[in-house]
């Protein structure tokens, strides 16, 4: 889920994809693009930032055909990519109560990042939805989710599914970095056991229960 412009697959498909694959593990892809953002940048450095070649100036259609032929070629299916040429709307921020105690750090109502991060939550439950309609068609469930920004970048391969599935609880666990957690957790790249996903992936709604 994220900017368009800023997608680094490749390390992705080496490192997470192929990984999980080699190991063993049926391996699905869903993805949300935003063509264009709305200026707001968390670090200033990111305007800088310059398209991967490899899909700049790509229609929409082009973009997909290439993704779902550079994931098959990983092992894996892409499942769904929702692009959308601009920001997505948010659900207008209820007024009263504890709404402007919620994402404190970067209150939505004031704040563009804010409202980034409740796009971001929009984008994660749209897939997650979808997700749980292939599940039903399938006829099987997922045991490991993950969700990851566009621009990661992966040094060596992702911990083991495996390992990680074999430890007690982990349906309900979520793993993340234990790194610049800002007083809360890092969430740039999560893995999560199936119930939890069904929790997490869910905050976008929960945001404004």
């Amino acid at each position: 889920v994220g900017l368009r412009e800023r997608l680094l697959f490749n390390k992705t498909l080496e490192h997470v994809i192929r990984r999980s694959i080699e190991e063993g593990f049926v391996v699905h892809v869903y993805m949300a693009l935003v063509d264009k953002g709305n200026g707001a940048h968390w670090r200033p450095e990111r305007k800088r930032g310059i398209e991967d070649p490899m899909f700049a100036n790509l229609s929409h259609s082009a973009f997909q055909q290439l993704l779902s032929k550079r994931v098959r070629q990983a092992g894996g299916c892409l499942m769904c990519v929702l692009n959308y040429p601009g920001s997505e709307p948010v659900a207008p921020l209820p007024t009263g109560g504890d709404m402007d105690a919620r994402l404190s750090q970067y209150p939505p109502r004031q704040n563009k990042i804010g409202r980034n991060v409740l796009r971001t939550f929009r984008s994660r439950e749209t897939l997650w939805n979808v997700t749980l309609e292939n599940e039903m068609q399938l006829g099987r469930n997922y045991t490991l989710a993950m969700w990851t920004r566009p621009d990661t970048y992966w040094f060596g391969n992702i911990t083991s599914p495996g390992d990680l599935l074999s430890k007690e609880h982990s349906s309900t666990t979520v793993w993340t970095q234990d790194c610049n957690t800002a007083n809360g957790l890092n969430d740039k790249s999560a893995i999560l056991g199936r119930q939890a996903a069904g929790i997490m992936f869910k905050a976008y709604s929960r945001f404004y229960n």
